[in-house]
């Protein structure tokens, strides 16, 4: 998997992440039929529309990024932009003698990461350290990661607080659609074009429809 970064900001307007759910139907007693809703795969999809260009991002960085993305569904990393919903806050069990703590989440925005012990904020470095669950330095991309303090905590509540990534491809490997531009300053340079492109992308993993690329 690659692990470049979705850069751009989604559009208000339109803009859905939602978890995938389906309908169900359940034959009950009496001939009678229950539908339910209920979540299929799990996974999370993204839709929306990016203008472009954007503080630091232009047109010719989504063509570079959707182009080394697309063909091959190729998987990146999307942090939700729904507000608190890339957040995770995790209250450990702490059994005597334990200094290690998995993450629930596997790509962890390390510069989001606030650990506390009984409600002191912790400092990286000194009081705890990061770690991929082989014992190697984190990165993103790897198998999952964990925090370790320098002594056990022990008799004191642990917090700890984060934002994390989603593993998504593009649904569909023809990104171009619905691509509207205008020239701002009646110059054709692609840097000077306001233009609105719709995105549609879904969480990939053990389940998720996109788990594979699909064949030829």
């Amino acid at each position: 998997m690659s692990t470049s970064i979705w850069p751009f900001v989604f559009l208000a307007r339109g803009f859905r992440e939602y978890e995938e759910s389906m309908t169900a139907s359940s034959q009950m007693g009496g001939g009678k039929r229950v539908r339910q809703r209920k979540h299929a795969t799990g996974s999370l999809v993204v839709r929306g529309e990016v203008m472009l260009p954007q503080s630091s991002e232009n047109w010719n960085t989504i063509e570079s990024f959707v182009a080394s993305m697309n063909g091959a569904y190729d998987e990146f990393l999307y942090k939700r932009q729904k507000p608190g919903a890339a957040g995770e806050a995790e209250i450990p069990n702490v059994d005597a003698g334990q200094v290690n703590f998995i993450l629930t989440r596997r790509y962890v925005d390390v510069a989001t990461l606030v650990v506390k012990k009984a409600g002191a904020v912790q400092t990286l470095g000194t009081h705890y350290f990061v770690e991929d669950l082989a014992g190697g330095a984190y990165a993103l991309g790897d198998t999952g990661s964990r925090v370790g303090f320098a002594s056990t905590p022990f008799g004191s509540v642990v917090n700890i607080d984060y934002e994390f990534y989603y593993p998504v491809t593009f649904e569909e490997d023809m990104v171009m659609d619905g691509l509207e531009g205008i020239a701002i300053d009646g110059n054709s340079a692609q840097t000077s074009v306001v233009a609105l492109r719709t995105i549609a992308m879904r969480e990939t993993g053990p389940g998720f429809n996109r788990q594979t690329p699909p064949n030829a």
